[in-house]
């Protein structure tokens, strides 16, 4: 019985049958999604007693993708270092809602739980075994089906050329259930960002970079279809892409969340200093605030972050103090009737979502010089460096795999 949060689902699965489990049942906690965050569906954005958080259990921050490569000569194994078999789960795996798992984790005995694992239910946590038994029975249906992505390219000045260079833009468009937040609400962004770049395009506008614009398929089962892409194209994306902008969830709160690489932040904070954000009426960095993490797996950035090394950013409005998370996420609950009600009834945040995007886009593409800013980057690598010592410093890190500074 697992928790979510704190990490990937994939990672909390492979965890437990590298130790023996023989079945996972991994539930949302209201401590981190629920009632104790604020007012559950249909009234706010959390999860209610009954939400089930749907998603992909494969290994995917070893290896996302295919885990077959049935589109490459190159396996798994070649690419990543991993065997097909060693990126899926062996044993069963099944999501809960937190009402569900409540009378199992009533009956669980053994010592009290970490301080750290006690969660938002009225009864003490414990670590087990037992004294119950849970039979786990999952019935799948194993189909092959096809998928595919849809690119547009917008010309730049030097198209078909040597010196030719790229600016990516991406959002994947399947979804969990109805996924009004995940993912058809950045759908809706890329659509308004294609016709905004459309109406320059007719004024005679040109940009200095080719623009591609790009819906990945097949996110929510391992980033398929952008890792597919990405894989496919990497000789040549490696020498002209400049930077991919993403966006997944777009709108699902009114707190802007920004995860980029440090060479664009600069880029990002003077753009949204040029937007205004629609509930405060203040600058949008001001109302931000201006905080970027630091980017790692978890959406269509991955194969262009991670493998071929371009530069991203990935954006999304979350509601407020979730710190990225959101309760109706990958539920039954996303869908378009909460988003017109609780979650944007106006659409201004869709509206702005769209903008920031765009700008950055057209900035990216439209300027001459490619927009980096190097003493951020030289920051952040001192930065991480100090992070690396502290790690190696730290108990049981060099078992098996040590490394010097």
């Amino acid at each position: 019985m697992v928790r979510y949060g704190r990490c990937f689902r994939g990672l909390k699965v492979m965890n437990a049958e590298r130790r023996g489990a023989a079945a996972v049942i991994i539930y949302s906690d209201p401590a981190d999604d629920g009632f104790t965050q604020g007012k559950v569906y249909p009234d706010g954005p959390w999860r209610p007693r009954t939400g089930v958080q749907r998603g992909s259990a494969q290994f995917a921050s070893l290896c996302a993708g295919d885990v077959a490569r049935i589109y490459s000569k190159a396996s798994a194994l070649d690419l990543c270092g991993y065997a097909t078999e060693d990126l899926v789960p062996k044993i069963p795996v099944l999501p809960m809602s937190w009402g569900d798992a409540e009378p199992i984790l009533r009956r669980l005995g053994g010592a009290d739980a970490p301080g750290g694992f006690q969660g938002g239910l009225d009864f003490p946590y414990k670590l087990g075994p037992g004294p119950s038994v849970v039979r786990v029975m999952v019935e799948s249906t194993m189909k092959a089906r096809a998928i595919w992505n849809v690119c547009a390219v917008v010309p730049g000045k030097h198209y078909g050329t040597e010196d030719d260079r790229m600016v990516l833009l991406g959002n994947h468009r399947d979804a969990w259930v109805f996924g009004a937040s995940d993912p058809n609400s950045g759908t809706s962004a890329m659509i308004e960002v294609a016709k905004g770049i459309g109406r320059l395009l007719r004024k005679g506008w040109r940009p200095h970079r080719t623009m591609k614009i790009c819906s990945w398929d097949g996110e929510e089962y391992g980033l398929l279809g952008s890792t597919a892409w990405g894989e496919t194209y990497e000789e040549e994306l490696r020498a002209k892409a400049v930077s991919y902008f993403n966006m997944d969830v777009a709108v699902a709160g009114t707190e802007l969340v920004v995860g980029a690489s440090p060479s664009l932040e600069k880029l990002v904070r003077e753009a949204a200093a040029s937007l205004t954000d629609p509930v405060s009426g203040k600058p949008l960095l001001e109302a931000w605030g201006g905080l970027i993490r630091t980017l790692g797996t978890g959406s269509d950035y991955t194969v262009f972050l991670d493998r071929i090394g371009i530069p991203s950013v990935d954006l999304a409005f979350k509601p407020q103090g979730s710190n990225s998370s959101y309760g109706l996420y990958h539920s039954v609950y996303d869908s378009f009737s909460w988003m017109e009600r609780v979650g944007d009834p106006a659409f201004e945040y869709h509206a702005l979502a769209a903008r920031l995007w765009g700008l950055l886009a057209i900035r990216a593409a439209g300027r001459s010089v490619v927009e980096v800013h190097p003493p951020t980057v030289a920051g952040r690598l001192a930065l991480y460096l100090e992070e690396l010592q502290e790690l190696r410093a730290g108990r049981g890190v060099c078992e098996g795999h040590c490394f010097e500074i």
